[in-house]
């Protein structure tokens, strides 16, 4: 299990996935073989196969809180899961911390509709990572008159950089908590009497959701690097927008959704972007499309979709970019897959990821149409394509993450590429592909149409955030008035406080 557990750190997926079958058949009972099984297949794409490992781990180990979590999240990228199922495996990780969600707590803060506010925002990317290519343009733009921003993170030393050094500046106090269990960084924070705590992590690696439900802000909300519930009774607010959680989907949520302008992200691109270059099929006479995201999100569905547009499209090539592409058998397994579909092997281009981010823009070099995969559509991917000057066609679906291309795509006034169905998603990608008039003019202007969007309007975004948090602040302060109006005379029910906080971490 060791061995198979080195080999996927290595990236050697392939032999990872064979070395873990081999301990799960000296013993089924291994709940942890099963789970990093599970990991594995995942990362190599087999969502379904990853599904089935992870409840077995679970069955083997109910309580097993890494399985509960990653199976929740996965689940987003399967089809065949639906919205209800989906929100029940988040609630099914969440139940693991309904002991601390059941303590009340008491609060020192001022209630007061309108004094400054005390925003807490927990992350362990605050580093060179994509949530900052959103979280900075807020962060950066907070108005210091009504806002107090505290910053906790869970990076460890050796991992900050220089994006680290650059979110610190705009912070009004840098806590460490990478070395404090949930338990006391929930005290830290008590300690600090911030107002309204927002959690930028959700179900992703570094995330440090579960001293949520501690509950050591009145208000909690939960935005930006995972977009679904977080299935806590203690997470007041999960901050969205219309288009990616239209009216009707609020009950897949544990949290009361608060809907912001349309997109609830805005982009800061990368300063040293390279320029656009004119589309490729000008001088290779032919379309190439292409996609930058995940393997896991190439899914079947996606994969059978993709080569029925490229049959449809004369010539037409494809271009697969991703880190698992570096793994041979990985990048071979993938390449038959369209092969069963009846593409050739020379219509595929599979290139594996680059460090660097001004190599990996300038691959966008390489294509003409970026195409969105489903149901986990692309986000990151989407804005680099956009500002690139490529187009993206989406597809939307039956969850948060699989209309968030249609929110950027509005934003930028691209609404036409979205698509409501599979055929849809065909015509339009088909469409385009031979519009190449249309694809030489969005080449060259999309930028532009981009800068003066929605999605990067960093100051117009950070007033719709403020405004967002000061409504859930008044709310609070009416329901707490209420409340204390209510216990007024009650002695005998009193919130158990935290314990005092070590304190340590702290950099001012």
């Amino acid at each position: 299990m060791e061995l198979g557990y080195t080999l996927f750190a290595r990236g050697d997926l392939d032999l990872a996935i064979r070395s873990l079958r081999r301990a799960i058949e000296l013993n089924s009972a291994n709940a942890t073989a099963q789970y990093r099984l599970g990991v594995a297949l995942c990362e190599q794409g087999h969502v379904t196969e990853c599904l089935d490992c992870y409840r077995r781990a679970i069955a083997l180990k109910p309580d097993f809180e890494n399985a509960l979590m990653n199976r929740a999240f996965a689940m987003s990228y399967d089809p065949g899961s639906k919205p209800a199922e989906i929100f029940e495996a988040h609630r099914a990780w969440a139940a693991l911390y309904s002991p601390r969600e059941s303590v009340r707590r008491r609060y020192a803060n001022r209630r007061d509709p309108g004094k400054r506010l005390r925003i807490g925002y927990v992350s362990g990317d605050f580093c060179d990572h994509a949530v900052n290519y959103y979280f900075e343009p807020l962060i950066a733009r907070h108005n210091r008159r009504e806002f107090e921003v505290f910053c906790y993170s869970s990076l460890t030393k050796s991992a900050e950089d220089k994006t680290t050094a650059r979110t610190k500046s705009y912070a009004d106090r840098w806590i460490s908590i990478c070395r404090l269990d949930d338990k006391t960084a929930a005290a830290r924070i008590h300690a600090d009497r911030i107002d309204i705590l927002v959690d930028l992590g959700g179900y992703t690696s570094r995330s440090r959701l579960a001293l949520f439900a501690w509950k050591p802000a009145p208000v909690q909300a939960t935005w930006l690097g995972y977009i679904s519930t977080s299935g806590l009774n203690a997470m007041d607010y999960r901050i969205t927008d219309p288009i990616v959680d239209p009216e009707g989907t609020d009950h897949y949520n544990s949290e009361a959704l608060f809907r912001v302008r349309a997109p609830h992200f805005c982009y800061r691109p990368f300063p040293d972007a390279p320029p656009v270059s004119a589309p490729p099929a000008v001088a290779a006479g032919h379309v190439t499309f292409g996609s930058f995201n995940n393997l896991p999100k190439l899914t079947p569905e996606v994969i059978g979709l993709w080569a029925q547009l490229l049959r449809s499209v004369p010539g037409s090539r494809l271009v697969i970019k991703t880190v698992q592409m570096r793994d041979a058998p990985t990048a071979a397994a993938l390449r038959s897959q369209f092969e069963s579909h009846g593409i050739e092997p020379g219509r595929i281009d599979l290139l594996a990821w680059r460090v660097w981010t001004v190599y990996h823009l300038a691959r966008y070099g390489l294509i003409d149409i970026a195409l969105d995969p489903f149901p986990y559509n692309g986000v990151t991917t989407t804005c680099e394509a956009l500002w690139m000057g490529v187009p993206v066609v989406t597809l939307r679906g039956d969850r948060p993450i699989a209309r968030v291309g249609a929110s950027f795509l509005t934003a930028v006034g691209l609404e036409d590429l979205a698509a409501d169905d599979p055929e849809s998603y065909l015509r339009k990608a088909s469409a385009l592909a031979r519009d190449l008039p249309r694809l030489a003019e969005l080449r060259f202007t999309l930028r532009e149409r981009m800068r003066a969007s929605p999605l990067c309007d960093e100051a117009g975004f950070a007033r719709a955030m403020e405004q967002a948090y000061r409504h859930m602040w008044r709310v609070w302060c009416a329901q707490a008035g209420r409340e204390r109006n209510r216990r007024s005379k009650k002695t005998d029910d009193l919130p158990i406080p935290f314990p005092a906080p070590r304190g340590d971490g702290e950099r001012d």
